[in-house]
């Protein structure tokens, strides 16, 4: 059942994939050395 819940979490937001990760590193968001803005910290 368990299982189920973080299917539909996954389903429903898979833009919010990014921002989980994030957290789960439990750094801020800084723009990367490489100009790539778009894979961390797009909103910026």
């Amino acid at each position: 059942v368990e299982s189920s819940d973080d299917s539909t979490a996954d389903s429903e937001s898979p833009e919010i994939d990014l921002d989980e990760i994030i957290a789960s590193l439990g750094e801020p968001k800084v723009p990367p050395p490489s100009g790539q803005s778009t894979l961390f910290g797009g909103e910026l």
